[in-house]
C-alpha cells in the first residue's frame, strides 16, 4: 500500500466513523474519497475486492437490515485493499468467535 493510499483510507475511515457515530449515516463523499484512494494502486484485484466485500452489505441492505451507506463504505474499502486481503478478513471473522 503506497503512503499516500494509506493516508486516504485511513482518515476516511476514521471520518466515516466520527460521522456516523453522530449522525447516524455514511457521507457518499467519505465513501468517494476512499475509492478514489484505491486509483493509486489500481488492479483487477480491486474490482473483485470491492464485490466480494460488498456483497454481503448489499444483501443486509436489500432485506431493511442496514442502510445504503454501509455497503457503499464496505465497497470502498474493499477496492482499496483488494480481494486477497478482503478474503483473509473474511476468513479472521469467521474462525475468531469472541467468547
Amino acid at each position: 500500500m503506497h503512503w499516500a493510499q494509506a493516508i486516504l483510507f485511513c482518515g476516511g475511515l476514521i471520518y466515516a466513523a466520527v460521522d456516523d457515530l453522530k449522525t447516524r449515516t455514511v457521507s457518499n463523499i467519505v465513501c468517494i474519497v476512499i475509492a478514489l484512494a484505491g486509483l493509486i494502486t489500481i488492479s483487477p484485484a480491486s474490482f473483485l475486492g470491492a464485490l466480494l466485500a460488498m456483497l454481503p452489505f448489499y444483501l443486509c441492505a436489500g432485506f431493511g437490515l442496514m442502510g445504503g451507506g454501509d455497503w457503499r463504505l464496505a465497497a470502498a474499502a474493499g477496492f482499496v485493499l483488494g480481494v486477497g486481503r478482503v478474503r483473509v478478513g473474511a476468513v479472521r471473522k469467521c474462525i475468531y468467535r469472541p467468547s
